[in-house]
């Protein structure tokens, strides 16, 4: 298991998890062991929250570009990847800005995706969603661990999460 905490562990066996708790001041202390975790050499972690980062004045796929490895570079992938996150052209063709939440939640998955990560946490990004986007997300979230046996571990304050015939376990 990989220690993001002293309470928390990310499940070595692929499945989507949720971890429920309230948020405070802890929540900033827990961003930063993430991303300590994440510049590991070889990490398969990511985090995912509000945040975007890329080229404000580019497209998305414009800001895809530029992040991929030319040699591990696969066609194939980023197709399956838009094509499983339901990602339209349109989206694409925005710019960071003009991106909703959800959306931006899609592109770091499909950001994941291209990477080839294998350790996902979406951290507090639930409240801000409807519950359509809620479903939506995670039936994707669902086909990603199944398609690619991933580990994902949603860190919510929203106690309903963790009863969604999607989630595998609560942590």
């Amino acid at each position: 298991m990989l220690k993001l905490n002293s309470m928390i562990e990310l499940p070595k066996k692929a499945g989507l998890y949720v971890h429920v708790a309230k948020f405070s001041a802890n929540a900033a202390y827990f961003k930063k062991q993430v991303s300590q975790q994440m510049k590991l050499p070889q990490q398969t972690l990511r985090l995912i929250d509000e945040n975007l980062s890329g080229i404000p004045y580019l497209s998305i796929i414009q800001n895809l570009q530029i992040t991929q490895n030319k040699e591990s570079y696969s066609n194939e992938r980023f197709y399956k990847g838009i094509t499983l996150l339901e990602i339209s052209e349109f989206t694409l063709k925005k710019t960071l800005f003009e991106l909703s939440l959800f959306e931006n939640i899609k592109l770091q998955l499909l950001y994941s995706f291209l990477h080839k990560k294998q350790q996902i946490i979406l951290h507090d990004l639930f409240d801000n969603l409807t519950i359509a986007e809620i479903q939506q997300l995670l039936s994707m979230l669902h086909h990603l661990v199944t398609a690619e046996n991933m580990t994902i571990l949603c860190y919510t304050s929203d106690k309903d999460l963790a009863n969604s015939p999607y989630i595998d376990a609560k942590i």
